[in-house]
């Protein structure tokens, strides 16, 4: 049923969606002021985060901060794919951006660690429900030829934060104070909202159903059980150095994998042809760019002696070649291209780490940023050809519920991918320093996952 392409049903639900091409810039402007937003905050908040830490006197308890929001978001995503196909994306969507600023506020305002981390846990709940919310948003407001477009733009709003948003994080820190970065969002949330609001408004609802009809409770019960593993997996993974650190990190990781065999969908593991390779496709994507990318700031650190200034360079290198990658995207019309491009794409961010693990071992400095580039360049084709090729397989009905489905594969994913990665060097470190060949075994685990990614990807699109 989710792999029949421009159904009738799908063209009806098309002849609903507010049409006026003035409109839909409204739209469109709201919708990237918000990614934009987002992706500032990701970059900025990771950067105050350590200043915060140290104000609120919890050091210690740094990494819960960072699980707490993650661990929510992945339970807000399983609940918006329900609640978006029964009603539509405007509830959902409305009530994440709530949930997200006000979490940001709660966090800015807190006078000591808990109701910081309270609020870090509902900003999490409520980027789960937008970054689904928004998905279906696109599934029934754009017609399906203009849908490359949009996510190509969604990709270029990223790039001004992953560019300048860690030195001006950084910088109102220093000069003002860690608070301003968790305060300054809001303010700036809300007329972007006003923008999507006619949109909300004219765009068809959900199927009406209730939500005893749709007996979601085993999978919102799954969600909350990702949000506890992904919590307890994490605490695990920083106290690697004890028997119960161990024992967390395996127990956290089992529940994780048992729970999220509920909230896949059916034939993900076998890689069955259409969304559920689609969805395995993504995650191994997320695990090996991201895992990759965790540890590049790192080795060049402590390996070849840069400030953080420029390594951090090296990431941004990847972030332009994504957004060169989703514009490459936005010129493929066709499903069966698109999953062609999502393959080679998957297949390029594998190469990209195979240098890594090349040029850790001797080459220039420099070829970093050229390697980083290029599976930049992967990501980028692949992530946008994956987001398309998901909306284009799915009936109106079950675009919430199979975009919760992509959103819980990228979060999986990458939690997968800087796990593997950190058990890796905690292994090495264990036993001493930590060698150039350290970080070249983790490059090459982690290019295995790019190639997986790249051989499920064109097992994406419907046959003939």
């Amino acid at each position: 049923m989710t792999t029949m392409l421009q159904t009738s049903t799908e063209r009806a639900d098309e002849n609903r969606m507010p049409p006026a091409t003035a409109s839909l810039r409204v739209v469109t402007v709201g919708m990237l002021t918000l990614v934009t937003l987002v992706a500032f905050e990701a970059m900025a908040v990771a950067t105050a985060m350590p200043a915060a830490a140290r104000a609120l006197s919890a050091v210690g308890s740094y990494g819960l901060a960072i699980s707490a929001f993650l661990a929510m978001s992945l339970f807000g995503t399983v609940v918006s794919g329900y609640w978006g196909d029964r009603s539509g994306p405007r509830a959902p969507l409305l009530t994440g951006l709530a949930g997200f600023t006000g979490g940001l506020v709660v966090s800015g305002l807190a006078p000591s660690f808990v109701p910081f981390v309270v609020g870090r846990a509902i900003g999490g709940f409520g980027a789960g429900l937008v970054a689904v919310s928004i998905y279906v948003l696109i599934g029934k407001a754009y017609p399906a030829d203009r849908r490359p477009k949009i996510f190509a733009w969604f990709s270029a709003a990223w790039v001004l934060p992953a560019v300048l948003g860690p030195a001006l994080a950084g910088w109102l820190t220093e000069a003002v104070s860690w608070r301003v970065i968790f305060l300054g969002v809001p303010p700036i949330a809300i007329p972007a909202a006003l923008a999507l609001l006619p949109a909300l408004n004219s765009v068809s609802g959900g199927t009406g159903q209730t939500w005893m009809s749709m007996r979601p409770w085993r999978r919102i019960g799954a969600g909350a059980g990702v949000a506890v593993a992904v919590t307890v997996m994490l605490w695990g993974a920083e106290n690697l150095g004890t028997p119960t650190g161990i024992a967390a990190t395996v127990a956290g990781g089992l529940a994780l994998i048992g729970t999220l065999a509920i909230l896949l969908p059916s034939g993900t593991v076998a890689l069955r042809r259409g969304l559920p390779s689609l969805v395995a496709s993504r995650g191994m994507l997320t695990m090996s760019f991201f895992g990759a990318d965790t540890f590049i700031p790192l080795m060049l650190v402590t390996h070849r002696g840069l400030s953080p200034v420029y390594a951090g360079v090296a990431l941004t290198s990847g972030a332009l070649g994504w957004s060169a990658g989703a514009w490459l995207q936005a010129r493929v019309r066709t499903d069966a291209a698109h999953a062609r491009l999502l393959g080679a794409g998957a297949g390029v961010v594998g190469l990209g780490s195979v240098l890594l693990a090349v040029i850790v071992l001797g080459l220039p400095t420099w070829a970093v940023a050229v390697a980083w580039v290029l599976a930049g360049l992967g990501m980028g084709a692949a992530m946008s050809s994956g987001s398309v090729l998901l909306l284009n397989l799915s009936n109106p009905s079950e675009q919430g519920k199979n975009s919760s489905y992509l959103q819980l594969a990228d979060s999986f994913g990458g939690v997968l991918g800087v796990g593997l990665a950190g058990a890796i060097f905690a292994a090495a470190h264990a036993q001493g320093p930590v060698g150039s060949g350290v970080y070249a075994v983790i490059w090459l685990a982690l290019a295995v996952a790019g190639i997986g990614a790249g051989l499920a990807g064109r097992r994406t699109a419907r046959r003939g």
